[in-house]
């Protein structure tokens, strides 16, 4: 609200170049201490799923919504491969939505500029599964046994990390949550990598 003010009284390009970077600021720290807090819940088995009814669509098309602005930034290309016509899931929507999220953001953040990523959609009842595949960095054999341990980074020489590396520790204990799994695999550095999320939440 202070930044919409401040835009308002001295409005000026170099005064919104500013706000927008505040703004990115501010929400990149929310951001990480709602990831934090749910990390300190779920270590207290105080966090609880709130289930309802919603279906694959609108979890494909919020998550992307969350991950487009740095799929644009980066100028990647997404492909979704989603089945024709509505499928009912029962889970929550806000941490499915998240960990789909999640598992964009991530395969953004690792793929050079103007990448190729995949978010593919497959239901078997009662099983939905979310791939997304990218053409990045890939990982090393070594890495993928720990990839999803809190505050886990995969680093390479003289690139700079980001984040506190919640997300995909946050993507595995919600899948768990619901009663599911993500894995990832990759063919090695330099030839990208592919995260399943795999969750039992089709309604027949």
């Amino acid at each position: 609200k202070a930044m919409a003010i401040l835009q308002r009284q001295h409005a000026s390009p170099q005064t919104e170049k500013l706000a927008g970077i505040v703004e990115r600021q501010v929400s990149h720290l929310k951001r990480l201490v709602d990831d934090l807090l749910d990390i300190a819940r779920i270590t207290n088995g105080k966090l609880e799923l709130q289930r309802s009814m919603t279906s694959v669509e609108k979890v494909v098309e919020h998550a992307v919504e969350i991950a487009q602005e740095g799929i644009t930034a980066k100028g990647h290309r997404l492909t979704v491969r989603a089945p024709q016509g509505p499928v009912a899931l029962y889970a929550d929507h806000v941490r499915l939505v998240q960990c789909v999220a999640n598992l964009l953001v991530n395969a953004t953040k690792f793929t050079p500029p103007s990448g190729e990523i995949t978010l593919s959609v497959d239901v078997a009842p009662p099983v939905v599964e979310f791939a997304v595949r990218d053409n990045g960095k890939g990982l090393e054999p070594e890495f993928l046994g720990r990839i999803f341990n809190i505050f886990s980074q995969s680093r390479t020489v003289g690139e700079p990390t980001s984040g506190l590396g919640l997300g995909l520790h946050l993507t595995r204990a919600f899948a768990q949550l619901h009663g599911g799994t993500v894995t990832a695999t990759s063919d090695g550095p330099g030839r990208g990598s592919e995260f399943v999320l795999s969750v039992p939440a089709v309604v027949d």
